[in-house]
């Protein structure tokens, strides 16, 4: 059987390199021919809650990429750019899965803190009367370019003492501090005073005018506001004592004697012993404490002596039977942790013995502590040795506890479409120690809690870090977040011609119905296939609206048709006198679309009159017809040409004569010839 004594065991760097090449050489599908390689990865300052998104790509040495996860309120993607979510700790994980030419690196980890971004509070001194409720300072709060803030904010009051006041209401000076909580992104506080004044009180006293009858007549003290305490005082007046106390005399005390407990020692007197002259050994025997049997010391005492001259004095004398010395073989000396107590194996040459086994640590002074149970990885020192009555032997030796493999399984995580509720990503691990979880693409973590934020590839890495009895073990799974469904609506499908490049409005709703403001692009194609930037004449293009956003896809096929606009062409009326030529007939348009003219018409309209030079007099139709044009739907409305009567000119001559006595007449002359 075999005992064990000890404490905890210094780990060697011996016994954590025999370790790392024992994991090396266990990992399946590797060779000998493989490589190590190493991560060398970047040191990342704290940075401030507002920073711009930065790199913190780095390379392995064997010139392999580099895989990038992170925890926190931050995201990292494939390239090693990392983008700030939030305040707070963010922990980089940089590893590299090796492949057949390379071992697995080592991964790092690196962590930084988010500080809060800097925020101006502002809380103002005050003074209040007392009014009997709590009272209170508004602070307000501005970023670093002064707009204001809406951030969650505390206020804690402290009284002259120092001492914490939830609602300050009595009279007193009152020290305020207003801090944006922890939970904000920003940080700040200040501080005022909060000064509260006495209110002011009134005191009515009244039944001051009262008759003697030998009792006490209080007055009645009224206050506003009520309740407040006030001491009445007396001048002048007479009131009845109170009744008087008796005198009690005094008793003297008693008190009972204590008894004293003697102690007494008797000492008896004690003979010399003369010597003795010699010892005489006729007759000597000699006996034992013990049979004498088992390796040890016995006490030989001698007896049987006899004589009439000497008084005999006996001394008692010593036997030692020393143990028989054996080997111990000492196996088991290095052994894989567990979490229990392992031991060496102690053989004895003999069977049946006990062996007594003690570790110990080698500390750092070089000296040695004795360990009480052999758990922890690292290297004992063993001393074993025989416990046993005939039988002596030790032998001396280590115990090396390796460190244990770590078993880590990260669950499936299943492809998804983009949505706002979180997904939790489960690992085990065998010896039940802390997970942390690492995102690297379209979302972030906070815990085993994966967040969402785009769609696309998102890698998640569970990883344990190794200790001094475990290694380090990490599980990567990626899934595929694809963008959420949504409807797409197109209006102003159906329009006319303008003249202008026309287009359709898209409007996008999610799967619930709820309006999403996304961008959407839009394509259009005529009747040959051919795309349109701006479809302007008229016609049928066939229009395809696509979101375009980071979460959500959808999209939706409808005809933007472009109809004829209206156009008149309208004959204006003429009029002339007869006998006259035809005038010009001249046409009006109505209804050109953006400052386009008769050039646009592929067949210019015709227009003529049954009327000529001699026509008589009377209306005469103006007709017009045979305009064409792509983007018109033409009406031709007919004008009308009035036949007049001629205005003739009528010259008179003869119209100043000299006095003959005899009548005169004028000449008329028409312009026109045979009109009289």
């Amino acid at each position: 059987m075999k005992k064990m004594i000890g404490t905890k065991v210094r780990r060697t760097i011996a016994g954590q390199l025999a370790f790392a090449t024992a994991m090396i050489f266990s990992l399946p599908g590797n060779m000998q021919a493989q490589q190590t390689q190493t991560i060398t990865a970047p040191s990342i300052d704290d940075v401030t809650y507002g920073v711009a998104p930065f790199s913190v790509s780095t390379t392995s040495s064997s010139g392999l990429t580099v895989s990038y996860g992170v925890a926190g309120p931050a995201s990292v993607d494939t390239d090693g750019l990392l983008t700030v979510l939030g305040k707070g700790s963010v922990t980089v994980f940089f590893f590299q899965d090796g492949n057949t030419s390379y071992y697995i690196a080592a991964p790092v980890v690196k962590s930084f803190t988010v500080n809060g971004a800097s925020a101006t509070v502002t809380l103002a001194d005050a003074s209040a009367a007392y009014t009997g409720t709590g009272q209170s300072l508004t602070p307000t709060q501005t970023d670093s370019g002064g707009t204001a803030l809406s951030e969650p904010i505390s206020v804690t009051y402290t009284d002259a003492a120092g001492a914490a006041v939830a609602s300050p209401t009595n009279v007193g000076v009152y020290t305020a501090t207003a801090t944006i909580t922890t939970g904000s992104n920003y940080s700040g506080s200040d501080t005022a005073t909060l000064t509260i004044t006495k209110a002011a009180a009134t005191v009515t006293i009244s039944e001051i005018s009262q008759s003697h009858d030998g009792s006490q007549k209080p007055v009645t003290v009224v206050t506003v506001p009520a309740g407040l305490t006030v001491t009445t005082t007396y001048t002048g007046g007479s009131f009845a004592p109170a009744a008087a106390v008796a005198a009690v005399d005094a008793v003297a005390a008693t008190y009972e004697a204590d008894g004293t407990t003697i102690k007494t020692a008797a000492v008896a007197a004690v003979a010399a012993v003369a010597a003795v002259p010699a010892v005489v050994t006729t007759g000597l025997t000699v006996s034992y404490d013990k049979a004498v049997s088992d390796a040890g010391s016995y006490v030989a005492t001698p007896a049987g002596l006899s004589s009439s001259n000497y008084a005999i004095t006996y001394s008692a004398g010593a036997l030692t039977v020393n143990k028989m010395g054996t080997t111990i073989a000492l196996t088991n000396t290095s052994q894989g942790y567990t979490g229990s107590v392992l031991a060496v194996t102690a053989t004895p040459a003999i069977d049946g013995l006990t062996v007594d086994v003690v570790y110990k640590e080698e500390n750092a002074d070089n000296t040695f502590s004795v360990v009480e149970s052999p758990t922890a990885q690292g290297t004992y020192y063993v001393t074993a040795t025989i416990n046993d009555t005939n039988h002596s032997g030790s032998a001396t030796g280590t115990l090396t506890i390796t460190k244990a493999t770590t078993v880590l399984t990260l669950a499936d995580l299943p492809d998804v479409v983009f949505g706002t509720d979180p997904i939790t990503a489960v690992a085990t691990v065998d010896e039940g120690r802390p997970v942390t979880y690492f995102v690297t693409g379209a979302a972030s973590a906070s815990g085993n809690v994966i967040t969402l934020n785009n769609a696309g590839t998102v890698k998640v890495t569970a990883y344990v870090a190794e200790t001094d009895d475990y290694g380090y073990a990490y599980d990567t799974k990626t899934f595929t977040v694809t963008k959420a469904p949504t409807s797409v609506t197109l209006a102003g499908t159906s329009v006319v011609y303008t003249g202008l490049g026309r287009s359709v409005t898209a409007s996008v709703a999610d799967s619930g119905g709820a309006a999403l403001t996304v961008g959407v692009d839009i394509a259009y194609t005529d009747a040959s296939g051919s795309t349109v930037a701006s479809p302007t004449v008229v016609g049928d293009y066939t229009v395809t609206a696509t979101v375009n956003d980071t979460k959500y896809g959808g999209s939706a096929t409808e005809t933007l048709t472009i109809l004829k606009a209206p156009l008149t062409i309208t004959a204006d009326d003429q009029t002339k006198e007869y006998l006259q030529a035809n005038p010009a007939l001249t046409l009006t348009y109505t209804g050109f679309q953006n400052s386009e003219d008769s050039s646009v018409l592929s067949t210019q309209a015709t227009v003529g009159t049954g009327a000529d030079a001699s026509s008589s007099l009377g209306e005469y139709g103006i007709v017009v017809y045979g305009a064409a044009a792509a983007n018109y739907v033409i009406t031709h409305v007919d004008g009308t040409l009035t036949v007049e009567k001629n205005t003739i000119v009528i010259t008179l001559t003869g119209t100043s004569v000299t006095y003959t006595g005899s009548a005169f007449a004028v000449t008329a002359t028409p312009s026109l010839a045979g009109v009289s």
